[in-house]
């Protein structure tokens, strides 16, 4: 029981955070890299999208640091290397260079100028170390405050000692050598000569003991291998071949046991395994992966990790010898529409991340408001959901010419035929009978069923409806629709007709969505605002500068929504005053938000590409609108149980000569819950608490309207 307890309390905890990653873990961004600190026991990866992330207990539980020091959202994270257990420094692109002397918990930006891609790095010291840029090695001897640069053209730097070094560069036949710490560089060629020998990755274990990967191209065919010298470099002899095996990384835990990493052709990879050092290759056993990998590493007690594509994270507890999947993702995909059925019913529609050939979508459905998902397979890429009771719903696929309804829940589909190659866009129903599937066809736009979706046709008459996005209704008879050429459509019986009611500019819009009967908002390339049912629209200014999409819009009260933009460096929007004004929420996520759904005033998910799911319980904002600034910083009030079900006990004490005479509770985000004014002079009061939802929650004693003593309480029923 005290598990269970201790178990659920940690997860109610997690939920006072902003927002909580549902999926995928523990990070959606593509993996460079992954080492582990020298001198201690954190393992570090970087990646693309500005992404950090740090494991202290073997990769059970990750910490992930998105945007380090503020850097944009689109700086693409190549190299890390650590000096000791404290100090060390991340290249990437735009001449970002962080540094680190907290062990990679913090980092600080250091200056750099041009905005050339950083490819690698190596530090002898917290003084001396190098960068590769394009073109040049750029060396420090004074800690970053100047750097000398030599002309070499490289991609991968590595020093096995405080004097030998290498630099190599992908899809040639030769690389750099310095003996003097970097002071001078030879340029050093295979030997003996290989024709069409191109490199893929080179690594050395000692100054005698080397190993490359490469390929050897012709008209026919191409050939990968694994070169080995024993003479440091003078000569090189093959010690493995294949025919798919592509080698993109080379990894040696000690002089004998080494791995690699690389592609397999048709989509697979693979990774290979010496105890010889070097010279005897044999495949690991390992899952089938979708995506490429990119890095690999192993401990010395034997613990070995791997990392790719789309987060992708392997592990091994045995030397490398067999590998797993750490983690699944909830889905591989890009999550292009949702549908909430109810309070707890959700559905959400994607498009496969597909390694190659015809992209192809699927259905996930949550019964627990998006805590947990389960994959409903299909086959088209999913455009819409819309269902009209718990039961019955529908989905459009993307080109398809059907129109696809389910009966039990989602469990399974039965396709109704539109019109050949009909491009659907969206299915919106206006009751259990009568529903629309809006799109581009050659014989019309759109589609009507009036009879639970059985049969369809379409709707031709003065003015045909073509490529429309989106639908919305206001009451059974009266309904708007947008089209893909900036046209906004009435209709005042049902969608029999329509009629072209206004012109919204040279813009393009996507979705319309109605809050109540009067409010609602059409976003696109722009957005628009009516108050009076659709009759009129006001153009609204969100702020952000530039040519964007906005894909989603929610409203989890009368004031309060919340808006999806696409690929820029804020993705997330938040308004508190009905739409009237945007500004931008902390949304810390590598990958692009697309869909937003609303429980209450707190509780929602953001959803988008390479499968994210987002889940917050405080509205997004770890902001404090009623709770007193001060509270954080008062003498602690001690309250128990805690956690409660039901009464919590507040021992109430005399601070500076002053007596309480209130007790307030608020949520986590800030929102009074509870108000009880002290009228004796108990110590011990008894509080009922059993009204309040599970969460944390602020209590505050008072004595007018002054704090006292502040706690943090947890209601668990």
């Amino acid at each position: 029981m005290v598990l269970v307890l201790v178990l659920v309390t940690t997860q109610i905890i997690a939920q006072s955070e902003p927002w909580n990653r549902i999926s995928p873990s523990p990070i959606e961004t593509n993996l460079y890299e992954i080492i582990q600190i020298p001198g201690s026991d954190r393992i570090i990866s970087i990646g693309s999208r500005a992404s950090i992330m740090y494991s202290d207990d073997m990769g059970e539980n990750w910490n992930v640091t998105y945007k380090p020091n503020g850097i944009s959202r689109f700086t693409s994270l190549n190299a890390v290397h650590f000096v000791d257990s404290y100090i060390g420094y991340i290249a990437g692109s735009n001449s970002t260079l962080l540094k680190t002397v907290d062990g990679g918990t913090n980092w600080m930006l250091i200056p750099l100028s041009g905005d050339q891609n950083i490819s690698d790095l190596f530090f002898h010291n917290e003084l001396f170390g190098s960068i590769l840029k394009p073109g040049f090695l750029f060396t420090t001897k004074d800690g970053c405050q100047t750097w000398d640069s030599i002309p070499i053209y490289g991609s991968s730097l590595q020093y096995i000692n405080d004097s030998i070094g290498y630099i190599g560069r992908s899809g040639v036949s030769n690389y750099y050598k310095t003996k003097n710490a970097g002071n001078s560089w030879e340029l050093i060629e295979i030997t003996p000569a290989i024709d069409n020998f191109k490199i893929t990755s080179i690594e050395f274990i000692d100054e005698e003991i080397g190993i490359i990967g490469g390929r050897i191209s012709s008209s026919s065919s191409v050939d990968y291998y694994i070169l080995k010298t024993i003479d440091g470099g003078i000569s090189w002899y093959e010690v493995y071949t294949d025919y798919w095996n592509s080698i993109s990384d080379i990894f040696f835990l000690n002089d004998s046991i080494g791995l690699t990493v690389g592609s397999r052709i048709m989509y697979d990879n693979m990774i290979l395994r010496t105890e010889d050092g070097g010279s005897s290759w044999v495949e690991c056993d390992m899952p089938f992966t979708y995506w490429s990998l990119y890095d690999i590493m192993l401990k010395e007690d034997g613990k070995g990790f791997c990392v790719g594509k789309y987060g992708q994270y392997l592990e091994s507890n045995d030397f490398g010898t067999t590998w797993e999947i750490a983690y699944e993702k909830v889905c591989r995909a890009n999550i292009n529409t949702t549908e909430k059925v109810n309070d707890s019913l959700l559905f959400i529609g994607v498009e496969n991340l597909a390694s190659g050939g015809v992209p192809s979508g699927d259905i996930y459905k949550s019964t627990n408001r998006g805590e947990t998902w389960s994959k409903i397979n299909i086959n088209p890429v999913v455009t819409s959901i819309c269902f009209t009771n718990d039961s019955t719903g529908y989905y459009t696929g993307d080109n398809h010419g059907y129109i696809y309804k389910t009966v039990n829940q989602g469990q399974s589909w039965s396709a109704y035929e539109l019109e050949e190659w009909f491009r659907s866009d969206i299915v919106y129903f206006i009751n259990e009978q009568i529903g629309f599937v809006g799109g581009e066809g050659d014989i019309s736009g759109c589609y009507k069923t009036v009879d639970g979706g059985n049969s369809w046709y379409p709707i031709i008459g003065s003015f045909k409806p073509n490529y429309i996005t989106d639908y919305a209704f206001v009451n059974d008879s009266i309904g708007w629709a947008i089209m893909d050429d900036c046209c906004i459509l009435r209709t005042t019986n049902q969608g029999e007709t329509w009629e072209l009611w206004d012109d919204l500019g040279y813009y393009s819009y996507k979705k319309m969505k109605f809050f109540t009967d009067s409010i609602g908002f059409i976003i696109g390339n722009f957005m628009f605002k009516t108050v009076d049912g659709g009759n009129n629209w006001d153009t609204i200014t969100d702020g952000l500068q530039g040519y964007y999409w906005m894909t989603d819009i929610e409203f989890s009260t009368t004031d309060t929504g919340y808006l999806t933009v696409d690929d820029r460096e804020i993705t997330l929007l938040r308004t508190t005053d009905g739409g009237s004004s945007w500004t931008p929420l902390n949304f810390p996520c590598t990958s692009t938000a697309s869909c937003v759904s609303f429980f209450d005033a707190n509780e929602g998910l953001v959803m988008g590409e390479n499968g994210i799911i987002f889940k917050t319980y405080s509205g997004g904002t770890v902001e404090v609108h009623e709770l007193p600034k001060d509270i954080v910083k008062s003498p602690i009030l001690e309250c128990f149980p805690n956690p409660t079900n039901s009464v919590l006990s507040v021992n109430l004490r005399v601070i500076n000569g002053l007596n309480p005479n209130k007790i307030l509770i608020y949520s986590s985000s800030g929102i009074l819950q509870l108000d009880f004014d002290i009228c004796n002079t108990l110590e011990i009061h008894k509080l009922d608490v059993s009204k309040l939802r599970n969460g944390i929650y602020f209590i505050a004693s008072l004595s007018n309207n002054t704090i006292l003593e502040t706690n943090k309480i947890i209601v668990l029923h």
